[in-house]
Order: structure tokens, then C-alpha cells, then sequence
């Protein structure tokens, strides 16, 4: 066989194999990214949801049930009698921060109508990375005692609904992601009618309870 007479790709052809090769991976990576980004956050989530949870009935053991815990103290108090001793590896930072105005709404828009304000604050810190901020506020302030999570600790991008999140503990539910309610549908938390709506539109404040709804996925609709 005479070997000259075989031929190779032509630069035009490499060009173009090159070009298709650009032109997928501008389609399938950011779509690779955001996938992974969405099932580091359900996962977070849901491990936080069961260490707080776990705390919870830890704590009923030394404490009694959860229904007779006093709920008059500030965020911080409760949260050092009853669920600090009970989350292994935690460590708190005593350093009071103030953090209104730094966390983004699902639009990407600074977040200037939360009315959970966690001012001063005290943040704990888990063996994982996540952050848990209390205030130093009342219970009757705010009818509950407001736990903030932030999933990526120290880093961004510090969106409600995406790496931020809150949990509440009251007398009537326990602890529960905010906007549980009984009988709850994922259309209310997705509703366009409440400031704290799972929403590009509203604060995104509940989108940790419709992920929880969702059987700890993120659906189609969320306003990722």
C-alpha cells in the first residue's frame, strides 16, 4: 500500500471540528455547573435540616419536650441552652456582626426589605462550612426564634434561596424551614402575593421549604 496516498485532516476541517467542540461546551458547561451548584445546595440543606433536627430531639433529653422551652429568650440565648451542646463539632464566633444589607434577593438585587434583621448577631460555625446566625433580638420581636443558614460559610453569593436560608422555632410548628405550614402547596410558597415568596420577584426567604416540599430537590420553576 503506498502510504503517500493517505490523507489527513485538512486545517479547514480541524477549524470547524474545533468550532462545534466551542460551541457544545458554551451550551452544555454553565448547565453542568448550575446542576452541580443546585445539588450542592439541596444536599447542604438537607444535611443542616437533619443535624438541627437531630440537636433538637438530643436536647429534649436533658431538657425536657420541646413545647415547654422557653421561648422569651433572645435568638442567641435559646440558641446556646438548647441546640449548641447538642451539634457536634459547632464553634461559635462571638464577634457580633451586622448583617442587614448584604444578602441578595433570587433577582440578584440587594435584599433592603428583609424583616428578619439579625442585628447584632453571634455566628456559629459547622465542621462543614455552613454558618448559623442568630440575633440577639426577642422572640416577641418577631413571634419566633430566627435561625439564618448560610451554606457557604464566609464565601457568596449570599443569595436568599440559593446558598441563605432560615429556619424558625416557635411554640405552635418546632423547628421548620420558613414558610411551613400544615397542608401546605408548593403554588403558596411560589405565590406572587407574600414578600417572602420563593419568587424572583419577592425576598426567596421560603425557597428552602419548597426544596424540603419537593422532596429535597430543586424543580423547574425554581427561580434559581
Amino acid at each position: 500500500m503506498d502510504i503517500t496516498s493517505k490523507k489527513g485532516f485538512t486545517l479547514a476541517e480541524i477549524l470547524i471540528t474545533i468550532g462545534i467542540i466551542g460551541v457544545i461546551s458554551a451550551i452544555t458547561i454553565p448547565q453542568l455547573l448550575t446542576n452541580y451548584q443546585k445539588r450542592q445546595t439541596t444536599t447542604k440543606l438537607k444535611k443542616i435540616y437533619s443535624e438541627l433536627q437531630q440537636a433538637v430531639k438530643l436536647s429534649e433529653a436533658d431538657n425536657e419536650d420541646w413545647t415547654g422551652w422557653d421561648f422569651d429568650l433572645k435568638g442567641v440565648d435559646f440558641f446556646d441552652k438548647y441546640l449548641f451542646p447538642y451539634i457536634k463539632g459547632i464553634t461559635k464566633d462571638s464577634n457580633p456582626k451586622t448583617l442587614k444589607g448584604i444578602y441578595k434577593r433570587p433577582n440578584m438585587q440587594n435584599d433592603k426589605d428583609m424583616l428578619i434583621i439579625i442585628r447584632p448577631s453571634i455566628t456559629y460555625k459547622t465542621l462543614n462550612g455552613t454558618n448559623i446566625t442568630l440575633s440577639n433580638i426577642t422572640h416577641e420581636e418577631f413571634t419566633a426564634i430566627n435561625i439564618m443558614v448560610d451554606l457557604n460559610g464566609d464565601f457568596g453569593p449570599n443569595v436568599w434561596g440559593k446558598d441563605t436560608f432560615i429556619f424558625m422555632f416557635n411554640r405552635n410548628n418546632g423547628l421548620h424551614l420558613q414558610g411551613y405550614r400544615e397542608n401546605n402547596t408548593r403554588e403558596n410558597l411560589l405565590t406572587d402575593d407574600n414578600l417572602y415568596s420563593c419568587n424572583k420577584n419577592k425576598l426567596g426567604t421560603w425557597c428552602g421549604e419548597l426544596i424540603r416540599l419537593d422532596g429535597w430537590e430543586i424543580s423547574k420553576d425554581y427561580p434559581w
